[in-house]
C-alpha cells in the first residue's frame, strides 16, 4: 500500500468519524430541547411575531382554552378536557368540545369573560347500546368538531351512532344569550359604634359549574354513513 492511498484513507476515517459524532451531537441536541418542560402560553413574554397577527386566536394546551391577543395569552377556560375551539360568527362567543373523564365528550358555548353553556349531554340519545360490552365505547355519545352555521344559530358536529360506531352528521341550537353571573350583595356586620353597619367583604365565589340552558336535543341529520372522524366540517354561506 502506498503512502498516498494511506493518507487518503486516513482522511476518509476521519471524515467518517467526524461526520459520525456531530450528527449525534445534533441529535442528542435535540433530544435535550426536546426533553425540557414545555411553558404555560399565559406565563410567555409578548412575542413581536405574534403581536403582528391581526384579531383574536384562541388555542388549547393541556386542556385549558387561552386567548391570543396583540401578542399575550391569557386563560379563558382552565384545564378541564377543552378541545377543538371554533369561533361563532361575530366572534364574540365560541363553541368547542370539553372531554369527560368517564370518557363522553359534549359541545360546550362560551365567551372571552369564561362563561359557559353546554350544549349537548352525554347521555346516549340517539345510539343504541350494542350486545357486545366491547361495543361500548363506541357507542357512547361523542361529539366532534363542531362547525357553527353561517348565521350562528346552530352547530354541526360529527357523532358514533350504533353497535358500529360510524360517525353520522348531528345538528344542535346554540343558546341565544350566555349568562351572566349575578353579583352577591356584600354581607354588613355592625362595627363598634352603636348604629353603624361596616360592609363586610364578600369571599369570592369560587368557579360554577356550566349553565344547563333550554338546549332542545341534537338532531342526527344522516344514517348509515362514516363519515372520518379524523376530518373537521367546513360549511359555506354560498
Amino acid at each position: 500500500m502506498t503512502a498516498r492511498r494511506v493518507v487518503t484513507i486516513a482522511c476518509l476515517l476521519a471524515l467518517w468519524g467526524a461526520g459520525g459524532v456531530g450528527t449525534y451531537s445534533v441529535l442528542g441536541s435535540h433530544r435535550s430541547v426536546a426533553a425540557r418542560k414545555a411553558g404555560r402560553p399565559d406565563q410567555a413574554t409578548v412575542n413581536p411575531a405574534l403581536a403582528g397577527l391581526p384579531g383574536t386566536l384562541y388555542l388549547v394546551q393541556g386542556g385549558a382554552l387561552y386567548r391570543l391577543q396583540q401578542g399575550r395569552f391569557t386563560t379563558v377556560l382552565k384545564a378541564g378536557g377543552w378541545a377543538q375551539p371554533r369561533v361563532l360568527p361575530g366572534g364574540q362567543s365560541l363553541v368547542l368540545v370539553r372531554r369527560d373523564p368517564s370518557g363522553y365528550s359534549d359541545l360546550y358555548r362560551t365567551n372571552a369573560s369564561g362563561a359557559t353553556v353546554q350544549l349537548t349531554r352525554d347521555q346516549g340519545r340517539g345510539a343504541v347500546q350494542g350486545t357486545d360490552p366491547g361495543s361500548q365505547l363506541v357507542t357512547q355519545y361523542w361529539a366532534m368538531y363542531p362547525q357553527a352555521s353561517p348565521d350562528g344559530t346552530r352547530v354541526l358536529f360529527l357523532a358514533p351512532v350504533g353497535p358500529s360506531g360510524y360517525f353520522q352528521l348531528w345538528s344542535t341550537a346554540t343558546p341565544a344569550a350566555l349568562p351572566t353571573p349575578t353579583p352577591r350583595p356584600a354581607p354588613v356586620r355592625a362595627s363598634g359604634r352603636r348604629g353603624v353597619a361596616t360592609p363586610t367583604p364578600a369571599p369570592v365565589a369560587a368557579a360554577s359549574p356550566p349553565a344547563r340552558a333550554a338546549v332542545p336535543p341534537p338532531v342526527q341529520l344522516t344514517d348509515n354513513l362514516d363519515f372520518d372522524a379524523t376530518s373537521p366540517i367546513a360549511w359555506s354561506a354560498g
